[in-house]
Order: structure tokens, then sequence, then C-alpha cells
């Protein structure tokens, strides 16, 4: 379901961007960010500016390259550079990237990202690096605590005590938003979003721990 879940906020996101790049002029040296591997750095639809023609490559710098027979773009943080090339890896992938990278293949370096309105640095060479190992790290820890709780989420989905306690206190409410005349129905948690039921679908994608929390027929019957 993660992936489902990854690949309709992309589509969605894609569209949204396109539609900017037709009413907008980019800015010299910057690009839309697309993907799911460089979040929560990036976000897609994030635009970047790059520095072309860089000098000297560092590790915990944030590059655009292409690789070999591809000329889709790709952003991911630097994590060894040497005689035999640079290695790469995006914030939110477990492995390294399988290819080693020449000058040829670098595009620029990610000096800066704008997401509403709000431009900020990036972070780059030792602070970079840093922050990227620490985004690595908090990943695995992640992933090991689901590990560990996913059997009493299950539990507690079977009981849907919580999904009941969050909809008497408030905290877990449903909107409806239309998009170019289709309704999406979103569920949110205060007001975060945490699951979409897209138009013309019967399953809802909920973000977890909340999707092991949340029954779905009680959504159903929150719908109508």
């Amino acid at each position: 379901m993660k992936s489902e879940w990854r690949n309709h906020a992309l589509r969605v996101t894609i569209t949204m961007s396109n539609e900017i790049n037709k009413d907008k002029i980019l800015p010299p040296n910057s690009m839309y960010y697309m993907g799911q591997s460089m979040v929560p750095t990036f976000t897609p639809g994030d635009l970047l500016y790059l520095q072309r023609n860089c000098k000297e490559i560092k590790v915990g710098d944030v590059i655009v390259f292409k690789t070999k027979g591809d000329e889709k773009n790709i952003t991911h943080r630097v994590i060894s550079a040497g005689k035999d090339g640079i290695k790469t890896r995006g914030d939110n992938n477990n492995l390294p990237d399988s290819w080693l990278l020449g000058p040829e293949d670098i595009i620029g370096k990610v000096i800066e990202a704008e997401r509403n309105g709000v431009k900020r640095k990036v972070s780059g060479s030792a602070e970079g690096y840093i922050k990227g190992n620490i985004l690595h790290i908090l990943k695995k820890i992640k992933s090991y605590f689901i590990k560990i709780f996913r059997p009493l989420y299950l539990w507690l989905s079977g009981k849907n005590i919580t999904c009941s306690i969050l909809q008497k206190s408030g905290l877990l409410r449903i909107i409806s938003i239309k998009k170019d005349d289709k309704k999406e129905l979103q569920l949110l948690l205060g007001s975060l979003v945490r699951g979409r039921l897209l138009p013309g679908r019967e399953k809802w994608h909920i973000r977890r721990p909340l999707r092991l929390l949340v029954d779905e027929k009680m959504l159903k019957k929150s719908e109508s």
C-alpha cells in the first residue's frame, strides 16, 4: 500500500507542477524536484536552484546529475568523492546508488530550495553530510519501531478503539476537496492530511501508522 500511496501522490503533484510550468517561466538555473528519494529534504514540487560548473564537489553536497544512457535528472546527496568517482545516495534511500559519477555527469549543485514561495539554503559539505546521515539513521530507527509495534497496531485496529477515540474527540475527520471537477476525500488528523480517497477509487490510501488504526468501514459510514 505504501508504494501505491506514493505513486498516487506523485501523479497528483506532477500534474500540478506541469500546470505551473505552463504559466510560469522558471528562473535561470532552476528546476522542479520530482520523486521520493530525497524526502523530507525535498518534496515533489519544490523549486531547486543550481550552481552550475562547480569546480569542486564535496561529500555532503546535493547534486543534480544524469547517469550514462539515461536522460532523466536525478537529485541525490554525495556520500563519497575520490579519484574513482563520486558516489551518491538519496536521503530517503536505504542503500547507496550503484553508479559512479564523473564530472561530465554532473549538471550542478543544489544551493537553494523554494517551497510555497519560501526560499531556504540547502546544506552541503560537512553540514550536509551530517544532516544526510541523521536522516538516514532516523529512517532506520523508524523502520525498526514500526516492526516492533506492528502487532500492537494490528490489535488496536481490530478493536477499533483508537479510531473511535480519535473520531469522538474531533481529531480525526474527513473533508471533501474538488480538483478538476472531481471530488477527492481527505482524512485529516488534526490539520495533517493522513489519508486520501482519490476520485473513482473505492479503497482509501492511509499513511502509517494511522492506516493500522483506522477501520475503513467506519470511514465509509462517515462518507455517507
